[in-house]
């Protein structure tokens, strides 16, 4: 039986963080821990037909002249233009559209906010979610910047902590802590995925 009114919001699903061959892996530790968190962002939406209104994934990309101070992993990813406009990088990774053939693709314009130029506020709204699941990338403030702006829209918003991409548990325990813990509850993927019958 499908969840009504729980949306799964996937941000930067692409090639740049996600694939075997991202320079990524030299900032990440360990580095399969990108593998584990594209597994399980994957496992959810692969369960589009039983656990999910819609799946909607939001391609990020860099800012080539960046208008605010970057942080470390933001320089090395505009270093190797892992997210670059029109680049192999920015491409939706495959596994996403292998696990769940129905994801709607928008794109955010360059930045952090995944609301950004992307339409994903109007999607949405005629969506009209209990609840949005959000997954991705907390590097550079990503996560954290697109779940502020869905809270101040007034969304209810739910993360499963196993389904973030960070440089290392500190950074993600941070990110938990500090600065995600005002805006969301936190959940896992198994528990979202063991919640419907």
């Amino acid at each position: 039986m499908k969840t009504q009114g729980r949306v799964l919001v996937i941000l930067g699903f692409q090639h740049g963080l996600f694939d075997e061959a991202t320079s990524l892996r030299q900032c990440v530790e360990p580095p399969g821990a990108i593998d584990q968190v594209r597994s399980a962002i994957t496992a959810l939406a692969s369960r589009h037909a039983t656990h999910w209104e819609s799946v909607v994934h939001v391609a990020m990309h860099q800012q080539t002249q960046p208008t605010q101070p970057v942080s470390e992993v933001e320089s090395f990813l505009m270093q190797h233009q892992s997210l670059e406009q029109g680049s192999r990088g920015a491409r939706v990774h495959e596994s996403l559209s292998l696990a769940c053939s129905d994801t709607l693709t928008l794109s955010a314009k360059p930045g952090r906010n995944a609301f950004h130029g992307s339409g994903l506020d109007q999607c949405l709204s005629k969506l009209d979610p209990g609840q949005i699941v959000m997954v991705g990338p907390v590097l550079g403030g990503m996560l954290s910047e697109t779940c502020r702006t869905a809270y101040l829209l007034g969304y209810e918003i739910s993360v499963p902590t196993d389904c973030l991409l960070a440089c290392s548990a500190i950074e993600l325990n941070v990110y938990l802590d500090s600065v995600l813990c005002s805006l969301v509850q936190f959940t896992s993927s198994s528990e979202l995925l063991g919640d419907v019958a």
